[in-house]
């Protein structure tokens, strides 16, 4: 349950138009705001998430230097 109410969350922050999805757009607004965040106020959870994923890249829930 605790899991759930984290994603929901995360969800909630980035989700402009309030329909509980996170859109392609939605995310690259997220992604773009967290990078020219110059004060660390923007969410942040989301985008270490999606980031993470991005290096993840044999989905092995560990990224090492060679990713």
């Amino acid at each position: 349950m605790l899991f759930q109410l984290e994603v929901e969350h995360m969800i909630w922050e980035v989700d402009d138009d309030m329909d509980n999805c996170v859109s392609f757009e939605e995310m690259k607004r997220m992604f773009c705001r967290r990078i020219d965040d110059k004060h660390n106020l923007e969410p942040s959870q989301l985008f270490h998430v999606i980031q993470f994923l991005v290096y993840d890249k044999d989905m092995g829930f560990k990224v090492s230097g060679n990713e």
